[in-house]
């Protein structure tokens, strides 16, 4: 992979989780010095921008999830925005989080820049599917919908946001690390014939093997691919900053050594890491984490 200065954009929102204080993540990952910290360790990487709700969090904390898409829907247009000014210059993008919602502005913007809307591929980490609609979720938590809009099943501030079709085809998407789902969104992912990589198949193959074959999947028949790495896929001992763990999760030694496959890869074209909650962190674990995945998937000067 050619050196390629890399954007992050923080998206510093948790209207779309029930733990909203995701929204302090991106500013946490600043004055804990990620870019100062890379830069010493020789990659080119800035902030482009921390993006910010029109309404936060702090302000007003009794809204239900299911009347917060305007919220949601409006920090995805301006993840769009940024993201494809970042496409656009020739940088890589890495969206910072913020809860999973963001999803949809980051890949909604990449699909639509690249020109690769139906064309490009998407691996997801992740301890939960994502995959709910509005019909089938719970809990109207929209972090639990990110997958099934990209899709193009769900509402639609949400589905046709950037372009009115599906962002991604089933076949071009894999979801890696999965242990907790509801049946309406497993449905779905089974109906459109998605592969899944459970927690336990990946401790079964080892997750080199179901990276390789994840990246074969994404890279095949698309013009690019991207990650979208919610830090719940690691176990709570490794990640316990985040608003929805899940006991059974990966570690660190398991995922680190082999993202460099992503890394080295010509079609590999943004990156997201999300649901940071610093308020849950522990001796800033996640944070260090943070710092370790970047500095595995981004490439380096020299």
């Amino acid at each position: 992979m050619s050196i390629k200065h890399t954007s992050l954009i923080g998206a510093a929102t948790g209207w779309g989780a029930q733990k909203r204080t995701t929204e302090h993540g991106p500013d946490a990952m600043k004055h804990f010095g990620l870019v100062e910290k890379l830069q010493q360790e020789n990659f080119s990487v800035d902030w482009q921008e921390i993006l910010y709700p029109f309404l936060r969090f702090a302000n007003d904390n009794d809204i239900h999830p299911a009347h917060c898409i305007p919220y949601v829907s409006d920090m995805c247009q301006n993840i769009l925005s940024a993201v494809t000014k970042t496409v656009h210059q020739g940088n890589f993008p890495c969206v910072i989080g913020g809860d999973h919602s963001i999803a949809v502005g980051t890949w909604s913007a990449v699909t639509t820049s690249m020109d690769a809307v139906g064309e490009f591929g998407l691996i997801w980490f992740d301890a939960h599917m994502d995959a709910h609609t509005p019909t089938t979720s719970p809990s109207f938590a929209y972090h639990g919908m990110p997958v099934a809009s990209l899709l193009g099943h769900g509402l639609p501030e949400l589905t046709q946001l950037g372009n009115p079709n599906a962002k991604v085809k089933p076949e071009h998407v894999v979801l890696i690390g999965v242990r907790s789902f509801e049946e309406g969104e497993k449905n779905l992912l089974t109906e459109l014939g998605v592969k899944v990589f459970y927690a336990q198949d990946v401790r079964k193959k080892g997750f080199e093997a179901v990276l390789k074959e994840a990246i074969h999947i994404v890279s095949t028949g698309t013009k690019g691919f991207g990650l979208s790495l919610d830090l719940d896929g690691f176990d709570p001992s490794v990640a316990p900053g985040v608003g929805s763990p899940a006991e059974g999760g990966l570690l660190t030694e398991d995922v680190l050594p082999s993202l460099h496959l992503l890394r080295d890869n010509p079609k590999f074209k943004a990156l997201e890491i999300t649901e940071y909650n610093p308020h849950l962190d522990q001796q800033m674990k996640t944070a260090h984490l943070i710092h370790k995945i970047l500095r595995e998937l981004l490439s380096r000067e020299g």
